[in-house]
């Protein structure tokens, strides 16, 4: 489940992630992506979040799936670093952190290791 505002970095990274053999669902509302992981918590293998959105940030997003599910994978992804640390986003219950723009190949291998934990 890949949550981004951006219509744009949520085009092109599930584009990746397609030609990559992952299957992606892509939704731009926090709010909404978090009645998805609470309407079938078992249907979700990983969540990659944007930080910075509109009515609930990545971290509080991370900590509301967490609370649904507590071993579901998470990855928080931001442009705005300085808003964010490593550190805060691990706190917050993410399995990786990632900034944007996000080296495509470096991605892949956090994916894969963030999966098969």
């Amino acid at each position: 489940l890949l949550v981004d505002d951006s219509t744009h970095f949520g085009d092109m990274l599930m584009t990746a992630l397609f030609r990559l053999g992952y299957e992606i669902s892509v939704c731009d509302d926090p709010v909404e992506a978090v009645g998805y992981v609470q309407e079938d918590p078992g249907a979700w293998d990983l969540v990659i979040t944007d930080q910075a959105m509109m009515n609930m940030s990545g971290t509080e997003l991370v900590a509301a799936v967490k609370q649904i599910r507590p071993g579901l994978p998470c990855i928080i992804c931001t442009a705005f670093p300085a808003g964010i640390t490593e550190e805060a986003a691990r706190q917050a219950g993410a399995d990786g952190f990632a900034t944007k723009p996000l080296d495509l190949g470096k991605f892949s291998v956090m994916v894969k290791e963030v999966l098969t934990r």
